[in-house]
C-alpha cells in the first residue's frame, strides 16, 4: 500500500467492508438546529467530540430516570419531564440567592 498524507492508503476491500459494516450494524441520525436553535448549536460546535458529548447527555439522562425504568414509556417519560422540571426550578432558585 502506498502512503497518502502520511497515512497508509486503504484498499478497496477495506473500504467496502467498513460500509457494509457501517450498513448492517449502525444507525445514523439527523440534527436540524434553526435559527432559534443557534446557542444550542454554538455550544456543540465548542466540544471536542459531539458524538460522545450528545451520547454522555443521554446516558446521563437515562441514569436519573434508571429508577423509572420499570414504569410504561409515557409514565417514564413524565418522570423524567418532571425532574427536568424541578431541576430548573432548584437553579432558579440558586440563580436569585
Amino acid at each position: 500500500m502506498e502512503l497518502h498524507g502520511g497515512k497508509m492508503a486503504r484498499s478497496d476491500s477495506a473500504k467496502k467492508a467498513d460500509a457494509k459494516y457501517k450498513a448492517e450494524k449502525t444507525k445514523q441520525l439527523v440534527i436540524r438546529f434553526y435559527p432559534a436553535d443557534a446557542d444550542i448549536l454554538e455550544h456543540l460546535q465548542e466540544q471536542d467530540s459531539k458524538q460522545g458529548y450528545i451520547k454522555r447527555l443521554i446516558r446521563d439522562d437515562m441514569a436519573k430516570v434508571a429508577g423509572y425504568t420499570h414504569l410504561p414509556g409515557e409514565m417514564r417519560n413524565a418522570a423524567a419531564a418532571a425532574i427536568r422540571e424541578a431541576e430548573k426550578a432548584s437553579s432558579h432558585g440558586q440563580e436569585q440567592d
